[in-house]
């Protein structure tokens, strides 16, 4: 299965090659559109400008817990992005921020691990106004990932880091690079990437892998209008309703599946980009009738059902927001079993006026509890 799994990647990697490649003939016959946009004093930055990222990183596996001394190894990857510039969305005047894919692919040299691929929506933030010398950003990347020997009692007992092949994909970077010209720069980052599949199969440790990398960018200029995408969608205020799902594991000697519900409502106070929120939700949760090897007792209000309260902050980016939330607990079954609060990030993408599709991540204390997955409506 792994070979044809990475002669497939092979494929891939030599498509995404040609695909930058070909970029680079076509956007040639834009190249006098592009003297007149940076060269206009009405534009300081390319409004229409994509780019292309091919990166080779070298890392390693940070052992953070005890469990996994054994597991420290070196790394390598290879990664494609394509972004393009969002129009309106900055910082400040001078800092377009940049949104789009990314993919990669890692070799992490270890028995333990295997293989590693990653796909997610990828952001850049610049941190520096804008130069025709050089650039810096920080980089944020969300998505799936998937590892090719998770732990397995049997045939791979060894990995105490992370029991299932799909998970979570995250990565924070900073970056700084220098532009040859309007079509080519270079670039180097220093960054975390981290797979965990958010409480969903025991074991869950989670990976985390610290990086160093260099990059060759091509970006692709376009005719753009400034546009405040977003602007005037968002309501000063609106009510919402939010319904979502979630499983997770608890012991990797009990393989039960636990169900998580949660039924979420609140206000919220949209300016431009920008979101506030308030929100009460209660959760059901199996975790206060497990006890390993037993059979869960009956469920009931009593032994199964959470209540909270939240805040939140949402960042709107065309048709996708950046979800943040700090919460507390006003009652839980029993105590013990979780911190008296809880943080939630994730990410949503607008289907409609009303409807938006979203995921989030529940942790207590940095720890994950439960991934959330369901539907927002909003009025």
């Amino acid at each position: 299965m792994m070979p044809a799994a990475i002669a497939y990647l092979k494929r891939g990697l030599i498509c995404s090659l040609l695909f930058f490649s070909i970029g680079n003939v076509g956007s040639q016959g834009l190249s006098q559109k592009s003297e007149l946009i940076s060269n206009s004093p009405s534009n300081p930055f390319h409004l229409g400008e994509r780019m292309r990222k091919i990166e080779v990183q070298q890392g390693f596996l940070f052992p953070h817990h005890a469990d996994m001394s054994h597991m420290y190894s070196g790394y390598q990857s290879v990664e494609y992005k394509q972004l393009r510039t969002l129009k309106g969305f900055t910082h400040t005047i001078g800092k377009p921020v940049k949104m789009g894919l990314d993919v990669g692919y890692y070799h992490f040299n270890s028995e333990y691990m295997g293989q590693g691929l990653a796909a997610g929506l990828a952001f850049a933030f610049p941190l520096n106004n804008y130069s025709t010398k050089y650039y810096s950003n920080f980089g944020f990347i969300y998505g799936l990932g998937y590892i090719s020997r998770p732990f397995d009692v049997q045939k791979n007992p060894m990995n105490r880091a992370i029991g299932s092949y799909f998970n979570g994909y995250a990565q924070l970077s900073l970056e700084g690079g220098i532009k040859i010209n309007d079509y080519w720069s270079f670039g180097a980052r220093l960054g975390m990437s981290h797979f965990s599949n958010g409480n969903a199969k025991a074991p869950n440790l989670g990976v985390n892998l610290p990086f160093i990398s260099v990059s060759a960018n091509k970006s692709i200029l376009f005719w753009g209008h400034r546009v405040e995408s977003g602007e005037g969608r968002v309501k000063r205020g609106e009510w919402f309703v939010s319904s979502r799902v979630g499983y997770k594991s608890v012991d990797v000697d009990d393989d039960r599946k636990m169900g998580v519900f949660v039924v979420e409502g609140g206000y919220s106070i949209g300016v431009k980009q920008h979101v506030w929120k308030g929100s009460v939700s209660v959760h059901t949760d199996p975790i206060y009738r497990f006890e390993k090897f037993q059979q869960m007792e009956a469920f009931s209000l009593a032994n199964s059902v959470e209540g909270a309260a939240a805040v939140g902050y949402e960042k709107i980016f065309d048709d996708w927001k950046l979800c943040v939330d700090a919460g507390v607990y006003l009652f839980t079954p029993a105590k013990g079993y979780k911190t008296a609060y809880f943080e939630r990030l994730g990410i949503s993408r607008r289907l409609s006026e009303h409807w938006e599709a979203m995921v989030k991540l529940r942790a207590n204390k940095a720890v994950a509890d439960v991934v959330e997955w369901g539907l927002v409506y909003n009025w």
